[in-house]
């Protein structure tokens, strides 16, 4: 039977050729994402759309308004592809049921096959779809300063190898989810802590000191979030963690999942070091609708490698020290493959 408070939410919506049915209302449950987030599709005669329930976390009533009003600047200025957000009859872009936030957005069409079927025409697709959200988003917010997320970042390594003593002091023995593989990837983030870290503690800070332009950024824009319908972007989607920040955050989280499926490898001028052509291309495309100056082109290998260096850490500390649940343990145990894989990858190219 249907969730009661997710339909009484459909209720406050006029949408277009849906009809409310049980048959017709689709339970998603996280769709794959870790954010704690519950979805649903609503399968209309021509057209469907998505409910979500945020976590009661995150984010607040002010954040989710400041992130729709983004949304919805960028579908109206040259970002079809965004899942900007519908007013419900209340003329709301988000309602609340049971305590929680919710919203319903038009279904994006496409599918996340990138893995399946790379190809340069559709990493092209995806920077210019990536570059054109960023310039209809800085539209909304603009500013210049230092950028929050460097300066996390580097505090993060700073407290890397005290962090990870904590980690080892943990018990594998009463890990929950013994299907997952965490000794190997405690293993590569302590040979990524050798070799990588000494690098990034190095060369961070002179990024971190450096005064930005700072914008509405995705910050959680991977593989997964982009959609395709051959090889044309037809869906960029999940916009939670959405902040002000330096677009190279973004650029670098695209490109190193998409990276990692072409099996390439990065050297520490910022080039793939078997494919130039790769890097190159991805850097061109993106440029050619919003310029990047060489600072903000030599920070994403860096943003890249942290990333997965800091994010490896982040998963061991939720499963060993924070005993967080996760939905569907099969979803986490890919995430740690790739996590491993691409710490392999990085590990190699910095050596």
């Amino acid at each position: 039977m249907m969730n009661q408070h997710a339909r009484l939410v459909i209720e406050m919506y006029d949408l277009p050729t849906f009809t409310f049915s049980e048959s017709a209302v689709e339970d998603l449950g996280s769709g794959g994402g870790f954010s704690g987030a519950q979805l649903w599709k609503l399968n209309g005669s021509a057209s469907s759309f998505c409910l979500r329930r945020w976590p009661n976390s995150h984010p607040d009533r002010e954040r989710l308004a400041w992130i729709h009003l983004v949304l919805a600047h960028a579908k109206h200025n040259e970002c079809p592809f965004v899942a900007a957000p519908i007013r419900s009859l209340k003329d709301e872009t988000f309602t609340t049921e049971d305590g929680s936030l919710w919203e319903v957005t038009p279904w994006m069409p496409g599918v996340a096959d990138f893995n399946l079927n790379p190809s340069d025409v559709k990493l092209s697709n995806a920077m210019e779809a990536l570059a054109r959200f960023h310039l209809a988003s800085a539209q909304v917010s603009l500013d210049f300063r230092q950028s929050t997320n460097l300066q996390a970042r580097l505090s993060q390594l700073n407290h890397l190898p005290a962090k990870l003593e904590q980690i080892k002091a943990s018990s594998f023995a009463n890990q929950d989810t013994p299907t997952i593989n965490l000794a190997e990837l405690l293993a590569n983030i302590e040979i990524a802590d050798r070799i990588i870290a000494p690098t990034l503690r190095n060369q961070l800070p002179d990024f971190a000191a450096m005064t930005w332009p700072v914008q509405p950024v995705i910050r959680d824009v991977w593989h997964d979030h982009i959609l395709f319908s051959r090889d044309d972007v037809t869906g960029l989607v999940d916009f939670g963690a959405m902040q002000m920040d330096h677009v190279s955050l973004d650029i670098a989280r695209l490109l190193g999942s998409l990276r990692f499926t072409r099996d390439k490898q990065i050297d520490l001028s910022g080039r793939p070091s078997d494919d130039l052509s790769y890097w190159q291309a991805a850097i061109t495309a993106y440029s050619q609708i919003r310029r990047l100056n060489e600072a903000e082109i030599a920070l994403i290998p860096l943003l890249d490698a942290s990333g997965i260096l800091l994010g490896s850490m982040s998963w061991l500390n939720w499963i060993l020290i924070e005993n967080r649940s996760f939905e569907n343990l099969e979803w986490v145990q890919a995430r740690i493959e790739f996590l491993v894989r691409r710490l392999q990858q990085l590990i190699a190219a910095y050596q």
